[in-house]
Formats: C-alpha cells, sequence, structure tokens
C-alpha cells in the first residue's frame, strides 16, 4: 500500500508526441488539463490549446484526455499498475476543443468516463495514511 502511496505523490513521466518530435512532461495527480495543454502548446507554436486533442492508448482502445479528471485516473491507473510511463499523442484538431478553466469544471466525454471506468474495474480503492 506504500508503494501506491508513492507512484501516486510522485506521478508518472508523460512523453508527448506530435508530429515527428516528442518531449517529456511530469504528470501529477494536480496536474490540470489547462496547464498541460498550454505546455505543450509553448513547445509547438502550431497548435492553440483550442485545437488539442490529446489521446493515450491502452488495450488498443485511444481514451482522450480532456478533464482533470482524465488525468486524475490516468495517474491513480498508473499507480496501481505501477507503469511509471505513457505516451500521450498531442493532435491538431479543426474544431474547437474548450478549455478547462478551473479544477470545479464538469467537462468530460465519453471517453473519459471509459477512463475512469477502467481504472475502477482493475482495481478496488485503496486509503492511503500518512
Amino acid at each position: 500500500m506504500l508503494q501506491f502511496c508513492s507512484n501516486i505523490d510522485r506521478g508518472i513521466l508523460g512523453t508527448v508526441h506530435y508530429n515527428t518530435s516528442s518531449f517529456g512532461f511530469q504528470i501529477t495527480i494536480g496536474l490540470t488539463i489547462d496547464v498541460l495543454k498550454r505546455s505543450i502548446c509553448q513547445r509547438w507554436f502550431d497548435i492553440n490549446p483550442l485545437h488539442l486533442e490529446l489521446l493515450i492508448s491502452r488495450d488498443r482502445k485511444e481514451y482522450v484526455l480532456d478533464s482533470d479528471n482524465a488525468i486524475q485516473y490516468m495517474v491513480c491507473f498508473a499507480a496501481v499498475q505501477q507503469i511509471d510511463s505513457i505516451d500521450i499523442v498531442a493532435r491538431r484538431t479543426d474544431a474547437p476543443k474548450s478549455l478547462v478553466l478551473d479544477n470545479h469544471s464538469t467537462t468530460s466525454s465519453s471517453n473519459s468516463s471509459s477512463l475512469e471506468s477502467e481504472a475502477k474495474s482493475r482495481s478496488e480503492p485503496r486509503q492511503c495514511h500518512a
């Protein structure tokens, strides 16, 4: 159980790929989708947060990272499964995507719900005690 807590606190390494280049980014449970998108857009100037879609692949399925909750579920899932890194594909889209303005946003999609369901189904909830 202490290993689980340690993995949550430390986060995971996210490798963000766009076209033919990539860079590493520490993803923690407190990271917001807005901060992640802005960091990516500072790296590649031909995209902006409103036209950016972030995808991860797991078990031959693509999941869209489109909310703070999706990031939190991804970090928790990685901690439970003892995954240290994850690949994120950044894709430019024509249709504008909404930005999460704060942690109280309820933005979600069916893909985020699928990611949440998968994380819950693969592990029992665990309590971390300091």
